[in-house]
């Protein structure tokens, strides 16, 4: 797998930002954007209708290949959290968002050839394309 870094956009609950930019540095990534507010584009505004969830913030960095792909399957996995979660790399960029109304431990992976749906119990299936993805983003194999 390529060491290449790379771009990526994650929108998480504002409690869990510390905890991931401290690991993207720990990693030696760098952290470009430590969070803003997120505010879902008119296309993603029905996936945050309904009120009572966290408040959501976006955080930009560059990371290792390996770091995001363990980072995105860890919070797919993690029974703890609710929702699910949406990898978009259309356009050959990352952008990672958590979704509190889709089917918890359900991860839709966009590509810019299409789209794909995994769901918790399909982790391997999961894991193994997710690596694909993120590894050719790097400019490498997975």
């Amino acid at each position: 797998m390529s060491t290449k870094p790379i771009h990526l956009e994650w929108i998480l609950p504002v409690s869990e930002k510390a905890g991931l930019v401290d690991a993207i540095e720990l990693d030696g990534g760098a952290v470009e954007d430590r969070g803003t507010i997120y505010q879902p584009t008119p296309d993603e505004a029905a996936d945050y209708a309904a009120a009572g969830f966290e408040p959501l913030t976006v955080i930009t960095a560059t990371a290792a290949a390996v770091f995001v792909i363990q980072a995105l399957a860890k919070v797919w996995r993690d029974r703890n959290v609710s929702g699910g979660t949406i990898v978009d790399t259309r356009g050959g960029k990352l952008r990672a968002r958590r979704v509190p109304a889709m089917e918890s431990g359900r991860m839709v992976i966009v590509t810019d050839t299409g789209t794909r749906v995994v769901d918790r119990k399909d982790q391997n299936e999961g894991k193994a394309l997710l690596t694909d993805i993120v590894s050719s983003l790097a400019g490498g194999k997975g």
